[in-house]
This record gives C-alpha cells, structure tokens and sequence, in this order.
C-alpha cells in the first residue's frame, strides 16, 4: 500500500510494528523518535525518527566530526519510506550512549558557567543558550571538541535540545 503522506499516525504504526519484531518496547522516546535496544548487540541500539531536518543536520555534522569526544558515533541509516512532500521516517543503527548522572550534567553546567562568567555573560544553569551563547563557547571555550560542537549549536540554535539523556 503506498503512502501518500508520512504522519505522525505512519510513526507509531512503525514503531509499534517494531515493538512486535522485537518484542520490546522503546526505552527512550521523545516527539519525534523511539530508541530501541538492537536485539543482537547490546551496546547498539535502533532509533526511529520522524523527519526531522535538525536531527539530519546532526548526523551530517557528527559525521564530520568522528573524533569529537561529544559525538555519538553512527553505524548506519535509512529512510524507511519517503512521500511526494518529502516526508519520512528515518532508521538510525548507532553507539549506545551512557546516561549522565546529575552530578556529570552540573560538573559540565559549572565548566561552560565559568567560561561564560570569564567573558562576562551571566547565564542560567539549564544550559539552553542563545545564539551569542553558542557563538561565545565557539570562540572562547578552553575544549577544541566543545568548541566545535558550540560553532554547530550557534549554527542550528532553534534545534537545540538537551537533556539528561539526550543532545539534540
């Protein structure tokens, strides 16, 4: 049966599609992805996306940028199907990512409040930053990798999306 348009409803049937294939129900879910544990390799999982031109950029971004220490490292992607408005529901095979204890989240918090405080920029502890936020870490951030990853957020700011368990 052809679809004519991916929606919202065309990603649960696919994630709960999968949920039966592997006989397990997501352990992280969000707005516009499900992550599953690869049912052969324990520290792969399987996440399943709606299209999202922000998490796309993302992938590109981490892929250029292999040996950045904050970027997860990819295996494979699909696009599982696509209609004529170029919506989709993308596949991704990737590293399974260790959950950061709220004292990790404060350490980093602490580190990137100093740097801003050094250059004279009060900012809150949740770690949502404006572009000039970003665009300061970019330039003046002691870690060449957190610099990198600052120049892309100030790039992609809209998208941001962090979170205890998740980076955009």
């Amino acid at each position: 049966m052809p679809v004519s348009i991916v929606t919202a409803e065309h990603y649960r049937a696919y994630v709960e599609r999968l949920i039966r294939l592997l006989a397990k129900e997501p352990f992280g879910q969000g707005s516009y992805a499900s992550v599953f544990q690869h049912p052969t390799y324990p520290n792969i999982v399987v996440k399943v996306y709606r299209k999202d031109p922000g998490y796309e950029a993302y992938m590109k971004w981490c892929a250029k940028n292999k040996r950045n220490k904050y970027v997860p490292k990819f295996l494979g992607k699909a696009r599982v199907f696509r209609d004529s408005d170029h919506n989709y529901i993308g596949v991704v095979f990737m590293e399974k990512l260790a959950s950061l204890t709220q004292r990790d989240l404060q350490t980093f918090g602490r580190k990137i409040q100093k740097t801003m405080k050094d250059l004279g920029d009060e900012v809150s502890g949740d770690l949502h930053f404006d572009r000039d936020e970003w665009s300061l870490l970019a330039v003046h951030h002691p870690d060449p990798d957190l610099r990198a990853f600052s120049a892309f957020m100030r790039e992609n700011w809209e998208q941001e999306d962090i979170k205890r368990d998740n980076l955009m």
